[in-house]
């Protein structure tokens, strides 16, 4: 667009017109462009060196646009040059440790994935190097190019399957999902992978058997903050609380034993008390009048005898297992449960709060919640609600209340799931 001026008279001295045109040439010592366009009076094309001022590309209301929109970047950049502070690959691994520690960070030679997959097997016995990993790996895809419901692994690939697999034979090549749920199936081990742009992201790689028989915790950077497998020692806490509190937990199996010890002695002083009726009472048993409360107590006190002897280490294990082997929400209730029993329950139920599910609840508080205030708050469609339908195995999850515990940063342990009448 260009701005044309009439030539001076005295009808119109003062008039201007805006007409379309293109440029020829141009003179940047001068700002001087020449310019064709149609002579509004003459209708003829013509050629004419015009000022840069009356020279535009656009109409005023976008050219005022225009420079708004430069001013807002003008800013926006001066901001960013101001508060920008570049992240290094230390502040990267800030991100997890904050969270949970970090076990094992491998070299960032492109088989981080295989060399975090060995030092987890490493740690069950299986030693494995991540050349060797990659080519068990590639030799496993090679066999089962379909996965379990029949489906062929190369819909899922970028490219070819052989073109894949040889690819992924070569040194240096990153891994992707494909491989680590292969490792999953080949080594029977549950893989979750916590991802760097938050919970919502995180994986979880189960076996064709659908139960592992342990976990791998693997940490990932996402495309863009690094592209990086490390490995995260997230149990490390529960084995900790678990050894502080072995010293404990004798000393309470002791008072216990104490406790039932005295219990017999003054069931057996009872007796003796009442050895006059006792004859009377056993004849009634006998014809089949009444069953004995006595009895009743006294097989229930042997039962629970029995189980007070066993060692804390049996206990242990077998809340370990019930627990790893409930889904979430089972898992929760189950917690709650042995946590009701007696005191020797709780302290060894509490050693295991990190089997518990975690959510991540932005400016949230520890206590009791409703998931509604929840969807009410995040939105049904937000990744902590769809977090929660899936931890929550019923078709009224909707309604279920939540029990909290903070964690920190913002992570919180659902500790009990229960509905209210």
């Amino acid at each position: 667009m260009l701005r044309l001026k009439s030539r001076k008279g005295r009808i119109a001295p003062k008039r201007r017109h805006i007409l379309k045109g293109r440029v020829v040439a141009r003179n940047l010592k001068t700002s001087m462009y020449k310019v064709s366009f149609i002579n509004p009076t003459s209708h003829k094309r013509v050629q004419k060196w015009i000022s840069v001022e009356d020279i535009t590309s656009i109409s005023s209301q976008e050219e005022k646009a225009k420079r708004k929109e430069q001013e807002q970047k003008r800013k926006k950049r001066l901001h960013r040059k101001k508060f920008h502070i570049v992240l290094t690959r230390e502040d990267r691994l800030e991100f997890f440790r904050e969270s949970t520690p970090i076990a094992f960070d491998p070299p960032k030679d492109g088989n981080c994935q295989f060399s975090a997959l060995c030092f987890f097997l490493r740690r069950i016995g299986i030693e494995r190097s991540p050349e060797t990993l990659r080519k068990e790996i590639v030799r496993y895809l090679r066999e089962h190019p379909n996965d379990l419901e029949g489906f062929p692994l190369e819909l899922f690939a970028s490219q070819g399957w052989a073109e894949y697999l040889a690819e992924m034979n070569k040194d240096g090549t990153y891994g992707d999902q494909i491989t680590l749920q292969a490792a999953s199936n080949i080594f029977n081990v549950q893989i979750t992978v916590h991802s760097s742009l938050g919970v919502e992201a995180t994986t979880m790689i189960s076996p064709f058997t659908q139960v592992g028989v342990t976990n791998f915790n693997l940490g990932h950077f996402a495309e863009g903050q690094g592209e990086h497998y490390v490995c995260l020692d997230v149990e490390v806490n529960g084995a900790e609380n678990c050894s502080s509190n072995k010293q404990e937990n004798l000393e309470l199996s002791n008072e216990d034993e104490n406790d039932t010890e005295k219990a017999e002695d003054n069931n057996g002083k009872r007796e003796n008390k009442t050895n006059c009726g006792a004859n009377r009472e056993e004849q009634r048993v006998k014809e089949g009048i009444y069953e004995n409360p006595n009895d009743h107590q006294q097989r229930r006190s042997n039962k629970t005898s029995s189980f007070d002897h066993l060692p804390n280490e049996i206990i242990a294990m077998i809340f370990e297992t019930a627990i790893r082997s409930s889904n979430p929400c089972d898992a929760c209730i189950l917690f709650q449960r042995l946590r009701n029993v007696c005191s020797r329950f709780r302290q060894c139920a509490d050693t295991f709060t990190y089997l518990l599910p975690k959510i991540y609840y932005r400016d949230g508080s520890p206590g009791i919640i409703s998931v509604r205030r929840l969807i009410k708050e995040f939105g049904p469609s937000s990744g902590l609600i769809l977090e929660l339908r899936r931890l929550i195995n019923s078709n009224r999850w909707h309604h279920a209340w939540l029990e909290l515990y903070a964690i920190g940063l913002g992570w919180f342990q659902i500790k009990n799931i229960f509905w209210r009448k």
